[in-house]
């Protein structure tokens, strides 16, 4: 270990905001290696952020709003997106997985589904989200998720995007690391948009794409994926 480095793909002292643009990120090497990190509070309005890292992709000393944009967020040793203060989930289209879950808010701190934000979400070993969430837009946990396939999630009748799925080593859906799972919360699937959503599998992508080819604006067929009603438990995090 004294001879490995595990660089941050991008590190800021204070606050991170991002409007616009296309932010490509790999940050690979090992434990501390994170995508994108703010030593303060992380807001995203815009832009298409893609990032693959093994500690988390993105991450927030205080809170962290995502309100914007095309996100895609994969970590293979960590949480897809942590926020050391209240994660909010405002707006945009993300896909968000992790090694242990998809969307982390500091225990002290919650993370908010808000009303207008389109997301797919896995967790491979701890959840999809943060026990003791705030939902104030229904989430559904989704029967199967398959590194590889590409997947569409709907909004009403329209596709809000399409992502090719990541493959992470862990626990599949329902996987219970412990007593009652972790925090209390073992869906591992979780997906939501504002309205009737629904998502499909095997999909062919269609309109634009963007993630460096892993996300489309549009896709075609595919299998449509069970949904159930996702409700969290409350339980504090971690379970151990």
């Amino acid at each position: 270990s004294d001879t490995r480095s595990s660089p941050k793909g991008i590190k800021v002292d204070g606050n991170i905001t991002i409007n616009g643009g296309t932010i490509t990120i790999s940050a690979t090497g090992g434990e501390g290696a994170e995508g994108m990190e703010s030593k303060n509070i992380m807001t995203v309005n815009g832009g298409y952020i893609e990032i693959t890292s093994y500690d988390d992709a993105l991450n927030s000393a205080s809170h962290m709003y995502l309100k914007g944009g095309y996100i895609y967020a994969v970590a293979t040793g960590n949480d897809g997106i942590d926020a050391n203060g209240n994660l909010n989930l405002d707006g945009g289209y993300i896909y968000a997985a992790g090694r242990e879950e998809a969307f982390d808010a500091n225990e002290q701190y919650k993370l908010y589904v808000n009303s207008g934000v389109s997301f797919i979400a896995y967790g491979a070993t701890m959840g999809a989200l943060e026990s003791g969430a705030q939902l104030n837009q229904t989430c559904y946990s989704a029967s199967t998720y398959s590194g590889g396939s590409r997947y569409a999630l709907y909004n009403g009748n329209q596709v809000a995007f399409a992502v090719t799925a990541a493959t992470i080593s862990g626990g599949g859906p329902g996987f219970i690391a412990g007593p009652g799972g972790p925090g209390g919360n073992s869906a591992a699937f979780v997906v939501s948009s504002p309205s009737s959503t629904a998502l499909k599998s095997g999909v062919t992508f269609s309109g634009t794409t963007f993630w460096t080819g892993k996300g489309a604006t549009s896709a075609t067929g595919g299998s449509s994926v069970t949904l159930s009603q996702y409700t969290d438990n409350g339980g504090q995090n971690p379970w151990w």
